[in-house]
């Protein structure tokens, strides 16, 4: 008896699982291609903004190479006999007691 309730039981859930599914399907399916769209578009957007950075990083490199040229050009050209040494300038005072 128990077997036959269990066999009842279990064609029930199929008869059941079947009626449901036309109706569940296509909500399973519009939600599951909504997400493979809204996936698409951001991967698009992402990669447009990608390049969109990677486009002022190489712009912004470009100015740092011609900022340091600049400046290398300054360096080089500059005279070299304006440093100062500050060990020749250093001087010894002594102290009242007379140490140094």
């Amino acid at each position: 008896m128990d077997i036959l309730i269990y066999i009842i039981v279990a064609i029930l859930l199929l008869y059941v699982f079947f009626m449901i599914l036309p109706i569940v399907l296509p909500i399973i399916l519009f939600i599951v291609l909504a997400l493979f769209f809204y996936i698409l578009y951001m991967k698009h957007k992402i990669q447009k903004n990608m390049e969109k950075f990677e486009d002022d990083m190489d712009s912004y490199d470009q100015e740092d190479f011609q900022d340091y040229r600049r400046y290398d050009n300054q360096r080089r050209t500059s005279d070299t006999d304006d440093i100062i040494d500050v060990e020749y300038t250093e001087t010894e005072e002594k102290d009242d007691n007379g140490a140094w």
